[in-house]
């Protein structure tokens, strides 16, 4: 969205004449009114941004403050006036502007170090790996978060993730940062020690900033100037200079004088617009009352490794001696034989009886078959269409989470198809590839490719527009958007229905195998039961969930340690 060459002048035709722009505005407003359809939410603005200062903009709450923010980044365009920007100021190659927004824009795969440094992967101009892991370390060290290069957004505090988020903001080095209530979810303590530091980093990288506050005392803070808005539609109601200099200490700057003077003034002003008017001042007290922040957090939360507990292992345990215990004995129990079949020795059958035909099945001795023969192609099916399944659904759900229309046209299609019981399919699959391992490898595709397909989709299309617009305005093209942004979205989502889609495939192997009688453990069950070897049967049921459970372990360790940042 933005070029390397800001817009010199933004203008509606209708403005018949703007007043000069200073020769040290970065930015002005000129009669600027913007609505939301027939709803008026900015009407006849007018400020200058000086190079080089901090604006706070603070007014009631749905004034248009983040508004004035969007059009400021051309996410919006005014309905009429002008936003005019200094073509003198703006001819270098300095990043134009970046944002840091309200939601939380770090990325979930990415470190801390990476996340601070992912204005470079976009940027058209090239750093090396030294200048970038320099800057990074350097961001880093003035922002106290020396030490969590490594770490991911899960293991930091609220605090520490704000200031990540900041410094991936300020990184680039933009002439003009955005800030929209960017610390309003973190504590006061928490809140005046991000102060100290993000008020020397901007001037220390002499960084033009408007900041959206409700916070009164932030916007004295860290602001030159403080501008409050009316209720909607916003225009300016005052503006007020901040005399406080650009070295401040944060913590004593509470007790200053002119600090508390400001505060009340502000409190005065804003209280008129939020009562319609009515001036009714409010006298400061003689000190912002807070908590003196302690030492400042360093380090990030333990990555939690969720592990099964002792307890949990022992109750499992003895849960399955009790099941094979009753399978044992119940049925020997001549009273309860004639009470049901399910006490009929024949039909249940009992677990020496079955542990001695599992050993017959490993070994093929006894006359019995040699179940490896039979797994295999099962397992295999499984698998293979597994794969299959999760490519070609993430694909599709990543191209149509993209493409709106096509989503649109394709969406009853994709329903009635995945509505469409995949047994009534089988005959199909057999007309066309025969019973072979194909035919069972595309019965499991049929299965899996809906769930990732969906799982992929959703992930695709749920990315929080503020991190598609961060992204849009450090510099991602539609290319890097896709493969930086949008892809690793989809792939965690498709990922993270893996368990689920290989059970479903076993499932559905094994029943193809069934109808088809191709070899394989559903024919073996088939035969089995057909020729009343209930003792065959139940083995080679208990085979199919030892495999089945070995299976989806091994997918859910696969899942977890390809999502290892998505912590708890």
């Amino acid at each position: 969205m933005w070029s390397r060459r800001t817009p010199a002048v933004v203008v509606e035709p209708s403005v018949p004449e703007l007043a000069a722009q200073p020769a040290d505005a970065l930015v002005s407003f000129r009669e600027v009114d913007f609505d939301y359809g027939e709803q008026p939410v900015i009407t006849g603005l007018s400020m200058d941004i000086q190079v080089g200062k901090v604006v706070a903009v603070v007014g009631p709450s749905g004034s248009g403050k983040t508004t004035l923010l969007t059009l400021l980044a051309d996410l919006h365009k005014p309905t009429a006036g002008a936003i005019v920007w200094n073509d003198e100021l703006t001819r270098s190659d300095r990043h134009p502007l970046s944002m840091l927004f309200q939601k939380d824009t770090l990325l979930p795969w990415l470190t801390v170090a990476d996340n601070v440094g992912l204005h470079f992967r976009f940027s058209k101009r090239k750093l090396t790996r030294a200048e970038r892991k320099e800057r990074i370390t350097e961001l880093l060290a003035l922002a106290g978060l020396e030490g969590t290069e490594s770490r991911y957004p899960y293991q930091l505090s609220g605090g520490m993730r704000r200031r990540a988020a900041f410094l991936a903001s300020v990184a680039p080095r933009p002439r003009m940062l955005l800030l929209d209530e960017p610390f309003a979810s973190v504590d006061e303590p928490t809140r005046v020690a991000i102060h100290q530091d993000i008020h020397a980093i901007i001037k220390r990288y002499a960084i033009t900033v408007v900041l959206v506050t409700h916070d009164i005392a932030e916007a004295v803070s860290l602001a030159d100037e403080v501008v409050i808005l009316t209720q909607r539609p916003a225009k300016i109601f005052a503006k007020h200079a901040v005399p406080l200099g650009d070295s401040r200490d944060m913590i004593a700057l509470r007790e200053d004088p002119v600090f508390l003077e400001l505060y009340g003034t502000l409190w005065e002003d804003l209280g008129e617009q939020v009562r319609g008017g009515k001036k009714t001042r409010q006298s400061p007290a003689k000190s912002i009352a807070w908590k003196s922040p302690k030492s400042r957090p360093r380090n990030g939360g333990r990555i939690v490794k969720l592990r099964v507990k002792p307890k949990v292992l022992l109750a499992q345990a003895l849960l399955v001696l009790i099941l094979l215990a009753a399978w044992q004995y119940l049925p020997s129990i001549e009273s309860l034989q004639g009470v049901s079949h399910v006490f009929d020795p024949y039909f249940v059958s009992s677990p020496s009886k079955v542990a001695a035909q599992l050993r017959d099945l490993a070994t093929g001795s006894n006359g019995s078959v040699s179940i490896w023969a039979y797994l295999w192609p099962t397992v295999f099916a499984s698998v293979l269409g597994t794969v299959i399944g999760m490519v070609a659904g993430a694909a599709f759900g990543l191209i149509l989470s993209n493409w709106e229309f096509s989503s649109q046209v394709l969406k009853p299609f994709i329903i009635a198809a995945n509505a469409t019981p995949r047994v009534a399919l089988v005959p199909i699959v057999v007309i066309v590839a025969g019973t072979s391992l194909t035919s069972s490898v595309l019965i499991a595709v049929m299965v899996v490719f809906f769930v990732a397909f969906f799982n992929a989709y959703e992930g695709g299309s749920t990315i929080d527009p503020a991190i598609l617009a961060n992204a849009r305005l450090l510099g991602a093209s539609q290319a890097k958007l896709l493969f930086h942004i949008r892809l690793p979205f989809v792939l965690a989502w498709t990922f993270a229905g893996l368990p689920l889609a290989i059970t479903f495939a076993v499932i559905t192997v094994v029943t193809g195998e069934l109808l088809t009688g191709y070899p394989g453990m559903g024919s073996l069950i088939a035969t089995a039961t057909a020729t009343g070897q209930a003792t065959m049967t139940w083995a080679l049921t208990i085979v199919l969930a030892v495999v089945g459970l070995v299976i989806v372990m091994l997918a859910d360790v696969i899942r977890n340690r390809t999502l290892h940042w998505w912590g708890k």
